[in-house]
């Protein structure tokens, strides 16, 4: 069986405080998931602009994007409207946002004085990134189940 933080205890009561919480007043202020994920998306844009401000400006964006881009998922599957095209545009939504905090995080870093090391982590990360990216989606294309580390 392979480990998933979403399906651990710690996911399941994230999802739960979402769900419990804030998606009864995303509804009533009249945002569809999908708007939601178009709201996470560009308050991403303005992460690398925030920490170009000051660090926690950057921070705060990505915590509010990262958690706008949570609560679509759950709250489409609460309101019984997920769908493919949703996932499509999560999917996305993830890749650009990922390569805005990374882009943030390299402008937060770039007058350090290790910042040779610090951007060969990033560029890393961001070769990880999209290279997952491109596995998760060849693996669906394919029809191939996820790969996941065994536990």
């Amino acid at each position: 069986m392979a480990f998933s933080l979403r399906r651990s205890r710690l996911g399941d009561g994230y999802y739960k405080l979402l769900r419990d919480h804030l998606v009864d007043p995303v509804t009533r202020w009249g945002l569809t998931p999908n708007q939601l994920s178009g709201l996470s998306m560009a308050v991403a844009l303005l992460v690398p602009i925030g920490f170009a401000v000051h660090p926690f400006l950057g921070t705060l964006l990505m915590v509010v994007s990262a958690l706008a881009d949570s609560l679509d998922g759950v709250m489409a599957r609460h309101l019984g409207v997920s769908s493919l095209w949703g996932g499509f545009v999560d999917t996305v939504v993830d890749q650009v946002s990922d390569s805005c905090y990374l882009t943030g995080i390299w402008l937060l870093l770039w007058h350090q004085p290790h910042r040779l090391t610090a951007m060969a982590a990033l560029v890393t990360a961001l070769v990880l990134m999209l290279l997952i990216g491109f596995i998760r989606a060849k693996s669906e294309a394919l029809r191939i189940a996820a790969i996941s580390m065994p536990m």
